[in-house]
């Protein structure tokens, strides 16, 4: 999710030049539904540049590689990313979600259900 500190000013932003109503629920849902796509679509393509440049194997090369678009004070963010990527646990939860989505679910309840099957 879209932290509150990031969305205000982009709800801001869209106040000062468009004409909506961001008291009505339903208008401020959109919204917000629409930032979180655009952030997890964001987000995605720093991971495949991740990947790409090799950052699984050599995580020091890869913090010092930030994705083009990134700005030069986005740097500590790019270098967090890169360790949440090659932690241990996200290399977990990343692959009981791959595994979900292969077996037609997108249900996080059923990672439990598959660390049972698997014994993990």
């Amino acid at each position: 999710m879209v932290p509150e500190d990031v969305r205000a000013p982009l709800r801001h932003y869209l106040l000062e030049h468009f004409d909506i109503n961001l008291n009505d629920e339903t208008t401020k849902k959109c919204i917000d539904e629409q930032m979180r796509k655009a952030w997890k679509g964001h987000k995605y393509k720093l991971h495949l540049y991740f990947k790409e440049i090799g950052g699984e194997n050599d995580l020091e090369m890869a913090k010092s590689k930030r994705h083009p678009d990134l700005k030069e004070q986005q740097q500590e963010d790019w270098m967090i990313l890169c360790d949440r990527w090659c932690s241990p646990e996200y290399k977990v939860t990343f692959f009981y979600h791959n595994i979900a989505i292969m077996i037609g679910t997108r249900d996080p309840t059923y990672y439990l259900h598959i660390a049972i099957v698997l014994d993990i």
